[in-house]
């Protein structure tokens, strides 16, 4: 399809449809297919430039596939050529696979000089990595001692993109208190726009029922919602009606399903519908699993209806 769209077709690819096909060589180990086309990205006029993404997507190839000295060649040619280059994804790539390596010097020397070219919000999305990396050698100590050095600045966990990254690393470890702690921090700080996401709640709601405790669950849900309406994506609704129909907690899973019906920004996705479905069913409630499954018909009717009118 890419083939016939954009040679064939001689339709012009965007950088993201380029970097769709990358990272699927990529995960299929076609590694040098993918630098094929970043040539030919490099080599003609027609099509667009290299980007953040195509350069994180093979330094990660060729990390995984122990070619550290092309990796490290390539970091240093993204980092020359990408307009206003910050974000960190090429470096945790290559510090990654020099810790693996058990090159730790290298590793920290990568770390000091990603610092002299980006702002302290991806400094401290990098540093989870060595964070983690020190946990996993059992230095706890150590690992918390950068992870709080990382997060000192005021207000600074606020931001999803650095705060996801360490509830990861912390709920990963078993640092739950620290997770809850940073999780709290993150909630009462944000706004209607900015400091927790989906993915933030989806952790944390997960976490709850790890350990069995599904009304905190819900209430996590609850005040999350009332605190970052707007941020709130289908994901996240979706992941507490799953777990909660999982759990034999159908009830609560139906007041979630009909509240997220009354939304307006947001919609059930097939996949929630699916979950509802399928509680029905084992539930022995056909009915109420044929009028969902009516109701995810008429959703898509309306959808394509908006199409045309």
């Amino acid at each position: 399809m890419f083939d016939f769209f954009f040679n064939k077709s001689k339709m012009k690819p965007n950088i993201a449809s380029c970097n769709f096909i990358i990272k699927s060589h990529c995960d299929q180990g076609r590694l040098d297919d993918a630098l094929r086309l970043y040539s030919h990205l490099l080599s003609s006029d027609h099509t667009p430039s290299p980007d953040h993404n195509t350069y994180d997507h093979l330094t990660k190839a060729m990390v995984d596939a122990g070619m550290m000295n092309q990796a490290l060649d390539l970091l240093l040619k993204g980092r020359a050529d990408l307009f206003n280059f910050q974000r960190p994804g090429m470096y945790m790539n290559l510090i990654r696979g020099f810790m693996e390596q058990g090159n730790l010097d290298m590793a920290y020397e990568l770390r000091d000089d990603f610092k002299t070219c980006s702002i302290r919000e991806y400094i401290a999305v990098l540093e989870s990595i060595l964070v983690e990396y020190l946990f996993k050698q059992g230095k706890d100590e150590e690992a918390m001692e950068l992870y709080r050095s990382s997060v000192s600045n005021k207000g600074f966990t606020t931001n999803e993109t650095m705060g996801n990254q360490y509830l990861k690393v912390l709920l990963k470890y078993d640092k739950k208190t620290e997770a809850w702690a940073l999780f709290e921090y993150m909630l009462e700080n944000s706004g209607y726009w900015s400091g927790i996401d989906s993915d933030t709640l989806n952790m944390m709601v997960n976490e709850c029922f790890e350990v069995g405790r599904c009304s905190d669950a819900v209430n996590i849900f609850n005040k999350t919602k009332a605190k970052c309406k707007y941020l709130l994506l289908v994901e996240a609704y979706r992941n507490l009606i799953t777990r909660l129909c999982q759990n034999g907690r159908l009830s609560e899973a139906e007041s979630v399903f009909d509240e997220l019906l009354k939304e307006k920004f947001v919609k059930p996705d097939d996949e929630t519908y699916k979950a509802m479905i399928r509680a029905y069913v084992e539930s022995g409630r056909v009915e109420e699993a044929v009028q969902t499954a009516n109701k995810m018909v008429a959703s898509k009717v309306h959808k394509v209806t908006k199409l045309f009118f």
